[in-house]
């Protein structure tokens, strides 16, 4: 009879044990733009998850009236280290990204959500 509850507590003991290790991360909203229609935003914002991983410049798009969350609309682009990026709306479907000269991309998609999504290096920024 104890050995059927002592399976289900030791998997639960482990679970919090897991998630009190976990990294909480900081998300920081960095600048918003909206797109000309004002239906859609491009969200650009960092997450520090502490001393264990470097900081970063994330870039999502999602609808205006919907609350950021960068699970629910992942990045579209995820730069490493804290850059400045250049954000223009050249139409409501249509978003020009201007990224620093030698920023090291981890990850980049052309479309999101119906916005098709151009970049531009420069060494300006």
């Amino acid at each position: 009879m104890k050995i059927r509850w002592l399976a289900p507590s030791v998997i639960a003991g482990i679970t919090l044990l897991l998630a009190a290790c976990l990294p909480d991360c900081d998300v920081d909203r960095r600048n918003s733009v909206l797109s000309p229609n004002g239906k859609m935003v491009a969200v650009v914002f960092g997450v520090d998850c502490g001393a264990t991983t470097g900081f970063n410049t994330q870039l999502s798009v999602l609808p205006s009236d919907a609350a950021f969350d960068r699970d629910e609309y992942p990045p579209v682009l995820v730069l490493k280290d804290k850059q400045e990026l250049g954000i223009r709306w050249a139409s409501d479907t249509s978003l020009s990204v201007t990224v620093p000269d030698g920023a090291h991309e981890n990850k980049r998609l052309d479309v999101s959500g119906g916005v098709a999504i151009t970049y531009e290096k420069t060494g300006g920024l």
